[in-house]
């Protein structure tokens, strides 16, 4: 049945992906405003910035490449929050055939084809796509270098291979798990040689390997001041469910997100089913293909739980993402398998649990309202007070075309220059002013007087307290 339909006209379907790609996460790019890391990565990347400005703003604990991209985007189409949530949807879109063809490459076309329909329609892939960080870029490049690794081993070129350098350079450069990555390559591409003993042509691929990993070179007195920084606001997970918990967050997003039981269950049934599949792989003659799978696994949640126990915790369903697209193949695979031995009922609930749940129950999840906190202050007050940092404010102030407002560091208040009759307009969000400690003194000065709350922000209405 998969193999009649997809025969008809397969690029026309995949194109046919791509458009339901596309309109799915166009239609909703600017329905809520940016959050918190959001707007930093705006800030960050303002067109009017210097190249070394964007390459070096730290400490930050990510690699540049994404926010010089940004700040390219910027300075080509404009400053503005379509923007770039645009770029991450055209990165989203991409996403559709570049794993049509890592599982065809893989496995078969037929894999190929329920992958990317399984990507057109899954929540996390999703929702980062609209959203401006790294993450749907770092998901992409995952693929796209294993694609290249592949092509480029089993017949190697010069061209490849400087694709595949180019795509591990940006892998690399879009997030420290990137480099997982990497080194994932690398030690499957060892092990084939040692299999193949064809030494020759190993320059086609530890070459791009290393050069690529240069890069690394100027970034090394920001990692040394990140591990000297202490920890960071990555909590450590629980080391006996949390491959379970990504599992099931990354193929059914936060459809479970309440009913614990259920999601454990489900993430312990696609834990199980890959620990089939690598055995199964490794019992297989030819299974290089199958071992970067199964190396991309262990460095991206094995090596990065023990880096996390060694030196901070590093481990996120988010920092993990570079592996949902594998797993996504592999399961694609498990169903076409499934399907051609006739076992109609098992595909059928495979393919709703991995296709359908996540279409008929998705919800956008809530970001913090920093674009309506702002607009209804510049409506009390054009002299605005932040209690964070105002280079994420200032970003949606130029976006809003507040050229009137003034914004303010909340803690340069001193009491003694404000009269009983003055109002003080305080912006926050996801943390309130009397949340910061360096803020205690001020706030003890003053008085709420009211608030107007939003999601996860708001504006606080002080005024000086009566002695």
């Amino acid at each position: 049945m998969l193999k009649k339909s997809f025969q008809l006209n397969p690029y026309a379907f995949l194109l046919a992906l791509m458009v339901i790609a596309l309109f799915l996460r166009y239609q909703s790019i600017v329905d809520q405003s940016y959050w918190m890391d959001e707007l930093y990565s705006a800030a960050r990347s303002m067109p009017n910035k210097a190249f070394f400005d964007v390459y070096y703003w730290g400490p930050d604990p990510h690699p540049p490449f994404h926010y010089i991209l940004l700040w390219g985007a910027y300075n080509i189409f404009g400053f503005s929050e379509f923007v770039g949530r645009g770029l991450s949807v055209f990165a989203g879109t991409l996403m559709v055939p570049a794993v049509y063809y890592l599982g065809k490459e893989i496995f078969n076309r037929n894999t190929g084809f329920l992958a990317a329909i399984a990507v057109t329609f899954n929540p996390v892939l999703l929702y980062f796509s609209i959203e401006v960080r790294a993450y749907e870029f770092l998901s992409l490049f995952s693929v796209l270098s294993t694609y290249l690794l592949i092509k480029n081993s089993l017949n190697p070129k010069i061209i490849i291979s400087f694709l595949y350098f180019a795509s591990l350079l940006i892998l690399i450069n879009l997030h420290f798990f990137g480099f997982l990555i990497l080194i994932a390559h690398l030690f499957a591409y060892i092990i084939f040689q040692f299999k193949s003993s064809n030494l020759k042509e190993a320059k086609f691929i530890i070459l791009p390997i290393l050069l690529s990993s240069l890069s690394y070179i100027p970034l090394l007195g920001l990692a040394l001041e990140i591990a000297r920084s202490g920890p960071t606001w990555i909590e450590p997970v629980p080391i006996f469910s949390f491959i379970q918990n990504t599992f099931s967050y990354f193929i059914f997003g936060a459809t479970f997100e309440n009913l614990n039981l259920l999601n454990f269950l489900l993430g312990n049934i696609l834990f199980i089913y890959l620990m089939l599949f690598f055995i199964f792989a490794f019992r297989e003659a030819d299974n290089y293909k199958y071992m970067l799978i199964f190396f991309i696994f262990m460095f991206i949640f094995i090596a990065s739980i023990f880096i996390g126990l060694i030196i901070n915790p590093i481990f996120n369903a988010r920092n993990a993402i570079g592996f949902l697209p594998f797993l996504i193949i592999v399961l694609s695979y498990g169903i076409e398998v499934v399907e051609r031995k006739k076992y109609k009922i098992t595909a059928i609930s495979l393919l709703t649990a991995l296709f359908l749940v996540p279409l008929f129950f998705y919800e956008t999840t809530p970001k913090q309202e920093w674009r309506q906190t702002l607009l209804r202050a510049s409506e009390l007050s054009n002299k605005i007070y932040v209690s964070s940092w105002i280079g994420q404010w200032d970003v949606y102030r130029k976006w809003l075309g507040l050229n009137e407002v003034v914004l303010l560091p909340f803690s340069d208040i001193h009491s003694k220059n404000i009269s009983h009759e003055e109002r003080m307009y305080v912006v926050w969000a996801q943390m309130k002013p009397g949340e910061f400690t360096n803020l205690q003194n001020i706030i003890n000065s003053l008085s709420l007087e009211d608030e107007i709350i939003f999601h996860e922000s708001g504006i606080h209405i002080y005024k000086k307290m009566d002695p």
